[in-house]
């Protein structure tokens, strides 16, 4: 059920915090996240690293749920994405760290049991899959939002005004 919960939680999310024309141009995001999630986890949970608990339907000891919930989480993965080079970092640290939060919930629930594992190996995980994830998503031009003037006035950046020069003649209407 926690899965489920899981799935809905971050279908919700997506639809509350990307418009539709977004998640149309982001969807191929849902897909490679989905497939970075798979190779990983299927390949730590054979390597004896964890397991999850319980899990209602079962694709090499993961749960289908918490698969499905990797779409909508790349597509705001990729949503969020800055286009400044000097944010980038930082935006992957604290999206690493969020997931890390909902990982000390899931395990505090009992839903995932660490075997050889702990929070340090997923953060350093989180940390280098996210990043390879977005960079494949710059490579596919599927990152960020489609309107980043919010973004520039916020972080300082002054957006070019066609009005602010006035002696310069291309602006000026004839």
């Amino acid at each position: 059920m926690v899965w489920i919960m899981y799935f809905l939680l971050a279908v919700l999310a997506t639809f509350i915090f990307t418009r539709f024309k977004n998640i149309k141009r982001l969807w191929v995001m849902g897909l490679v996240t989905m497939l970075f999630l798979y190779v990983i986890d299927n390949t730590l949970i054979n390597l004896g690293a964890y397991s999850f608990k319980n899990p209602i339907s079962v694709l090499g000891g993961i749960p289908l749920f918490y698969l499905l919930a990797g779409f909508p989480g790349g597509i705001l993965l990729a949503y969020f994405y800055p286009p400044v080079k000097r944010l980038q970092l930082p935006y992957v640290l604290l999206s690493s760290a969020i997931f890390i939060f909902l990982e000390i919930i899931i395990n505090w629930l009992g839903y995932i049991r660490y075997l050889n594992w702990n929070l340090l190996k997923s953060y350093i995980l989180n940390i280098g899959g996210f990043m390879a994830i977005l960079w494949l998503g710059q490579w596919l031009n599927a990152t960020g939002k489609d309107n980043w003037i919010v973004f520039y006035f916020a972080i300082g950046f002054q957006y070019p005004n066609a009005h602010s020069n006035r002696n310069n003649s291309k602006y000026l209407m004839n």
